[in-house]
């Protein structure tokens, strides 16, 4: 069967679909853009991933409550990540003795964190992640200013946003 991760996917082209139709047709104003972007959007992310009744709501539709395996994956990879600030380099992580035991305990033999902030964190450390963050909040700005000047296109660049931002939880798209 199809696991969570799969109905996300789903979810995350629903989003973006009627993103772009309320971009196109109803023109939001830059407040109410702000208050889904920074407010709403985390509230909701935030929901799904740490729902506490998740595990029963998904079983109860039949689908896999960890995403497939990839919630314990994540567990599995912030034990053994390295150093916090600088992580174990880029590419390091899923070599030698790490992707080992990365590959002893899962039959399907992980070679990416699925989660493009977690692959970022254990490749790069908090500096990977400042430097993510402060590319996406240059891009979130770009698309602001873009919204006065033209606004098709501004709608356009933050609906291809909060795809990116969504996308990143279930897989990695960050390199």
């Amino acid at each position: 069967s199809r696991g969570l991760g799969d109905v996300y996917k789903r979810q995350i082209c629903m989003v973006a679909a009627s993103m772009t139709l309320v971009f196109r047709f109803l023109r939001p104003g830059r407040l109410w853009v702000n208050f889904i972007l920074l407010i709403c959007l985390p509230v909701f992310i935030s929901m799904i991933l740490y729902f506490p009744g998740l595990k029963t709501v998904t079983a109860a539709m039949g689908r896999d409550p960890t995403l497939t395996d990839r919630t314990e994956l994540w567990a599995d990879l912030f034990s053994l990540r390295g150093n916090l600030i600088f992580g174990t380099g880029y590419g390091g992580f899923w070599i030698g003795e790490r992707l080992e035991v990365l590959w002893s305990k899962w039959w399907w033999q992980p070679n990416s964190a699925h989660n493009g902030y977690i692959e970022l964190f254990i490749q790069l450390g908090l500096i990977g992640l400042g430097c993510l963050f402060g590319c996406l909040w240059s891009s979130y700005i770009k698309a602001q200013s873009l919204l006065s000047k033209d606004y098709p296109r501004g709608g356009f660049y933050l609906t291809m946003l909060i795809i990116f931002l969504s996308y990143n939880i279930t897989e990695s798209a960050t390199f």
